[in-house]
């Protein structure tokens, strides 16, 4: 399990006191079809009438995250634990999942098993606790929906109250049911990728570009679903024009025959740094392709060489070690080959460039908004202005 808890909890539709009962039909959507992560989303948008997508992924990513979903060959199972819930339909089981992971919800139950509160106060605790920076209650909210959702809190005249099933949880650690025929949990290829490759890297700390490429690299390509046997998918010293000379890329993955990714390997002992991106960058921008890769097997970075942003820094789109990969999946699957055809990659990565513009356009122009937000109010003072701003700009 994770040590370092989530601080973002997200509701579920079908009602602020349904959450476990949508999670349940989610779960058994998946069990019964194992749909790819498209199908289960347009199912899922369809049938609570959702708009857009960002939204309707947002609480689908979060259900991977915490560990109700997996994905495995393109498509999603349950993880063991999803399993034992279906069968027993314990709620003690999504309760244990969910605070295992995410902050706050076993400090909530043990201050109610002492006393009534209402959401302000369960805020202010927990926004002190962990030194938060919520202005806004939603957080709060949220948990305690979760929570009255799993039967564990109820409400009445604007504060919340302990059940005799939350006291449970409270007076005893939670035991999940050890049924003999739980399903065993099955490592995906991701996990087996990042087991073999961490072996791998304690072995051999010294390891050849060469050997880099053929050991860690390649594998990796092959679990996010590239053919590194099709020359028209995955090829090696792809030649790239600089000048009166012809130079060339480690690798680069095609589409239709013509490139979208670049990628850059160095050897294991490398340490990464930022000017090593500068020559594939280089590369992609004269190539007019979109990304490139930068890797030395043990930590993979991603740059979109067209984004507007000062320096390499701005320029990159992610930074994953492999511990960081066991932890955040779906960030590194955005290079997949299937999120490259579904244009699933330039969607996120369309809104974190949108969303890191915003933020520097506000940097630029704090001056302005400041003076703008003091004339529609006086009373305002600037400094309780600009620290609103700030917590906008870095939250």
């Amino acid at each position: 399990m994770p040590t370092a808890k989530f601080k973002s909890l997200w509701p579920l539709p079908g009602g602020t006191t349904e959450y476990v009962n949508t999670l349940t039909k989610i779960l058994e959507k998946v069990q019964k079809e194992n749909p790819t992560y498209d199908e289960l989303l347009n199912w899922f948008t369809s049938e609570y009438k959702l708009s857009g997508q960002r939204t309707p992924r947002r609480y689908l990513d979060y259900l991977k995250r915490f560990g109700f979903l997996k994905t495995e060959n393109n498509r999603l199972y349950l993880t063991s634990e999803s399993v034992r819930f279906l069968e027993s339909r314990d709620n003690r089981i999504v309760y244990s999942i969910l605070s295992e992971r995410v902050l706050g919800l076993d400090d909530i139950l043990t201050w109610l098993s002492a006393e009534a509160l209402s959401e302000n106060e369960i805020h202010e605790r927990l926004t002190k606790k962990y030194n938060l920076k919520w202005n806004a209650t939603h957080q709060t909210y949220f948990r305690l929906m979760w929570l009255k959702s799993l039967g564990y809190v109820q409400e009445s005249g604007g504060e919340y109250y302990i059940t005799d099933e939350g006291l449970k949880v409270v007076a005893k650690k939670i035991e999940q049911p050890m049924e003999p025929h739980a399903a065993p949990v099955i490592p995906s290829p991701l996990d087996k990728y990042i087991n073999h490759a961490t072996a791998l890297i304690e072995r051999y700390g010294d390891m050849s570009e060469a050997n880099t490429i053929s050991t860690l690299v390649e594998p990796m390509l092959e679990v996010l679903g590239w053919n590194i046997r099709d020359p028209d998918e995955v090829q090696r010293q792809y030649p790239v024009r600089v000048g009166e000379k012809t130079e060339f890329v480690d690798i680069a993955l095609k589409v239709n025959g013509k490139p979208v990714i670049f990628i850059e390997a160095k050897s294991l002992g490398t340490n990464l740094k930022d000017y090593l991106a500068e020559q594939p960058i280089n590369y992609a921008l004269t190539e007019r392709v979109n990304w490139c890769i930068l890797t030395n097997g043990k930590e993979w970075r991603a740059y979109n060489v067209f984004w507007r942003l000062k320096g390499i820094e701005g320029k990159m789109f992610l930074k994953l070690t492999l511990d960081e990969l066991r932890k955040n999946p779906e960030k590194m699957w955005l290079f997949s080959k299937e999120c490259v055809l579904s244009g699933k990659l330039e969607d996120e990565s369309t809104y974190e460039y949108a969303k890191r513009i915003a933020l520097e356009w506000l940097k630029q122009n704090e001056s302005s908004i400041i003076s703008g937000i003091t004339q529609l109010d006086p009373s305002l003072r600037e400094e309780t202005i600009k620290r609103i701003l700030r917590e906008i700009i870095f939250s």
